[in-house]
């Protein structure tokens, strides 16, 4: 499926190119080189006229994840319309355009604040309408995209906004938290109990 009206999606298509930019060039977020040296990211192969380019889209997706929690989330950047501005900034695309897609994919305005619960929705649509291809990118490419991220400094938030949608079970299948309070600390409160009748009978 494609999205026809995407700016993005036509200005990513080279002349004599059918494959757009980011799908060919396995970088889902259309990261762009702003350092005069290439990023040191992890699975990175090169440039291509400015372009990221990467090994697998899975090293493509976790960079994308890393860029959007440190450059726009942690910056305070969590509407549509403020994150767009500088993610896709209007010298070269229709800012409202691009976050009323986004704000329309969790039901808000584009001045409204995403919830933290919503910008794993988000980091699926991105790379749609950065492709042009809504079919690009799925539940299972994110997460392995995050699981890439776990040796990095970030990746106790990446994990808390990109893991789980609004009302919906971690990705790993339940969370670990629950687990822990619910089932582990009752378990060793019991033992600690056990032991403590144990020392007064044998008082």
């Amino acid at each position: 499926m494609s999205i026809s009206s995407n700016f993005r999606n036509t200005d990513n298509r080279d002349k004599g190119n059918s494959v757009s930019r980011p799908i060919r060039n396995n970088n889902p977020y259309a990261l762009i080189n702003k350092s005069s040296k290439i990023d040191d990211w992890n699975g990175l192969a090169g440039d291509d006229n400015g372009f990221l380019t990467f090994k697998s889209k899975d090293f493509g997706t976790r960079a994308g994840l890393i860029v959007i929690y440190n450059g726009y989330i942690k910056q305070g950047l969590i509407t549509p319309r403020s994150f767009i501005s500088k993610y896709a900034p209007a010298f070269e695309n229709d800012v409202d355009q691009y976050a009323k897609y986004l704000a329309d994919s969790i039901g808000i305005g584009i001045d409204d604040p995403i919830e933290q619960c919503n910008w794993r929705k988000i980091a699926l649509k991105i790379p749609q309408y950065e492709s042009g291809d809504a079919g690009y990118i799925n539940e299972d490419d994110l997460d392995r995209g995050l699981k890439l991220a776990k040796n990095h400094p970030a990746y106790p938030n990446l994990y808390s906004f990109f893991s789980k949608e609004c009302g919906k079970k971690d990705y790993a299948g339940f969370n670990y938290r629950n687990l822990v309070v619910r089932v582990v600390v009752p378990i060793l409160a019991i033992i600690v109990i056990a032991l403590f009748i144990k020392l007064l009978i044998k008082k």
